[in-house]
């Protein structure tokens, strides 16, 4: 019998696989990874925060992974005694403009049955965040905070455990689907598949490419950037503290986010990267580049939006900027309160209209399944994607 065949050992990729094996103990299931351990890119680059799904349509794939994947991934770190921390969240509106959108997003977040979801006054603000200040905010006294690398670590041990593989040091070089397999190429081996489910993320779009599927969309990156907060400021921040966003886009903001290992994060923005993997200026990948420069959506994408795409280049280039990003709704922050952190690069889907894609994105083909669009909450409903995945897997396989 051969095997199914799951491309990218991230916490998507790793889920879904655990999902085969929970349905179908009698397959074979077999991971390939490029890198030399797994959950090394989106997934060990976020913030860690569970997302409650308040910023996404009821009806929207992101809103029903976030419902049923915090459900499914607190009973999955409580049976495996992950720790989480709750810390609560505040959306902060600052200026008038927002408060419309603030509005918004309270409906929203009642549509999505966020438990214990308020509005509150400037005064209340001040009681849950002494530091912060704005006209309006809601609070999600629920919200908490994970380490998605040690959910991923524990996934594999429960897709091992079950007779699954994962093989890193796999890079995938080619794929010919045949008449009833698949054949997939490595740079180290060669594979023969039933069914190929492709959770690549930052290459989704190429695997998707190689299998012969008309791709209508393409993978540009988008470097977040994150500082941490020094001295005494950072102890003044009690939980998660957000702007308002721009709805325009699929970000969400600078925010602050105290992590579990005590520090308190300032981040991120959403800079075009210089690679798929560039989490520096310095690291870029020439041949990626051209990738999205020779790509149509990418300048209809900038006709549209770049004034915001130059004012995030600058920000990323002059600390004053990102410091005053934080300001409007933490105004003590000082230029020398922000110490440069990690960085992370989103997988984000851009269509050949220029539109940024908002929610998760699956295209199927026979013998193959292309998860194309699966960045942030993705890490937080990655178990509710692993059912919704397995779902449209063919019995046959």
């Amino acid at each position: 019998m051969k095997p199914i065949l799951v491309i990218g050992g991230g916490i998507v990729g790793l889920a879904v696989a655990r999902e085969l094996l929970l349905r179908r103990p009698d397959e074979k299931v077999l991971v390939l990874e490029k890198e030399p351990d797994i959950a090394t890119h989106q997934t060990g680059h976020n913030s860690g925060v569970i997302h409650s799904g308040i910023y996404y349509p009821a009806d929207s794939d992101k809103a029903e992974g976030c419902r049923e994947g915090v459900r499914l991934l607190n009973e999955f770190c409580d049976r495996h005694q992950i720790k989480r921390k709750r810390c609560g969240k505040v959306i902060v509106a600052t200026e008038a403009e927002e408060l419309p959108h603030l509005g918004k997003l309270h409906q929203q977040g009642i549509a999505n049955q966020i438990p214990g979801l308020r509005q509150i006054t400037p005064e209340e603000l001040r009681g849950i965040e002494p530091a912060i200040s704005g006209l309006k905010a809601l609070y999600l006294p629920e919200v908490s905070l994970v380490d998605f690398r040690e959910v991923s670590t524990a996934l594999k041990k429960d897709f091992e455990a079950k007779g699954g593989v994962v093989s890193l040091h796999r890079k995938v070089t080619r794929i010919t689907p045949e008449k009833n397999e698949i054949r997939v190429e490595t740079d180290r081996g060669s594979f023969t598949a039933d069914y190929l489910i492709n959770c690549a993320g930052l290459y989704s779009d190429r695997i998707a490419e190689l299998a012969g599927c008309k791709v209508p969309v393409r993978i540009v990156p988008f470097r977040g950037e994150y500082f941490y907060l020094a001295g005494e400021i950072s102890n003044k921040i009690q939980g998660l503290v957000y702007p308002v966003p721009d709805s325009r886009f699929p970000f969400l903001g600078v925010h602050l986010t105290p992590t579990l290992d005590g520090k308190v994060t300032a981040g991120p923005n959403a800079v075009l990267a210089l690679g798929r993997e560039g989490y520096r200026w310095q690291e870029m990948n020439l041949r990626e580049v051209f990738d999205y420069l020779s790509y149509e959506g990418f300048w209809r994408m900038g006709l549209k939006y770049w004034r915001t795409g130059l004012f995030e280049v600058v920000r990323s280039l002059a600390k004053p900027l990102y410091v005053a990003s934080v300001r409007k709704f933490l105004p003590d922050l000082k230029v020398s309160d922000l110490l440069a952190d990690g960085s992370g690069v989103r997988a984000q889907a851009v269509a050949k209209n220029g539109d940024l894609v908002h929610d998760f994105l699956y295209l199927q083909q026979p013998g193959a399944l292309h998860i194309l669009n699966a960045p942030s909450p993705a890490a937080t409903a990655s178990l509710a994607i692993a059912k919704k995945i397995v779902d449209l897997v063919p019995q046959q396989t």
